[in-house]
């Protein structure tokens, strides 16, 4: 009987070991996704901020021919100083420093001007073509977090290549809508068990979320992707096709 209450205990304290570390594991996934969507909260509210900069762009462009008649009036009053201190003022203005549109969402486009101007930093080429409503039935959450994602994870990897490239590209076709990022890739990503490409940052364990996200929204629209790596081209792609109807 004794042996028996031992090892009934033994076996008791197993599974209470087996449960709190369940729990333990199960509260980790959970914070890292609490952090992840506050991130996406972030950086939408981020991008949104960008736009309404691009909206006061668009205002001055429109009130531009008013500063012009202006501006005249000064130079032929002869009020020179007043004149460099009304263009100096122009100049401050934080919408000029807006750059050029890369897509006609508002939101997409502030992520790609944002990451164009990071790859220009870097010294990598960045091509894009995002075709006319190819993502207007996404909301602003879900395109911050895809393209986001999306990216960033490119940005890592080209970055390390000699010759760093990285395109996107999204394209209307036929009932959907093919959106893919390639870039350049000198070294073969490896692969876990169940042949999912794995992260080359220096802590995995902090940076799985980012595909979990990428495929959460391709859930969300009931989309399917696809993962390659191209040895002869020594190129990665992540290509995504969501229906449209």
């Amino acid at each position: 009987m004794i042996v028996l209450t031992v090892f009934s205990l033994l076996i008791v304290n197993l599974l209470f070991l087996v449960l709190y570390n369940y729990i333990q594991h199960a509260n980790e996934e959970y914070l890292a996704l609490q952090l992840s969507l506050q991130k996406e909260e972030a950086d939408t509210a981020y991008y949104q901020a960008l736009q309404k900069q691009a909206d006061s762009q668009r205002i001055l462009i429109h009130d531009m021919k008013n500063h012009l008649s202006v501006m005249v009036g000064l130079l032929e009053s002869g009020n020179i100083e007043e004149l460099k201190e009304y263009l100096a003022g122009l100049q401050k203005d934080p919408a000029l420093t807006q750059k050029a549109r890369k897509c006609s969402d508002p939101i997409l486009n502030m992520i790609l001007l944002r990451f164009a101007e990071e790859c220009e930093n870097k010294g990598i080429a960045f091509q894009c073509d995002v075709r006319e409503n190819t993502v207007s039935f996404m909301d602003a959450p879900s395109i911050t977090t895809l393209f986001g994602n999306l990216l960033s994870n490119a940005l890592e990897a080209a970055e390390q290549s000699e010759e760093p490239n990285i395109e996107l590209s999204v394209t209307p076709s036929q009932d959907s809508v093919i959106l893919s990022v390639a870039n350049t890739c000198d070294k073969p990503p490896k692969k876990d068990e169940n042949g999912t490409f794995l992260t080359t940052k220096a802590e995995p364990s902090l940076h799985g979320f980012g595909l979990k996200a990428i495929n959460r929204i391709v859930k969300r629209y009931h989309g399917d992707s696809l993962m390659r790596y191209d040895l002869e081209q020594k190129q990665f792609s992540f290509v995504i096709r969501f229906p449209t109807h």
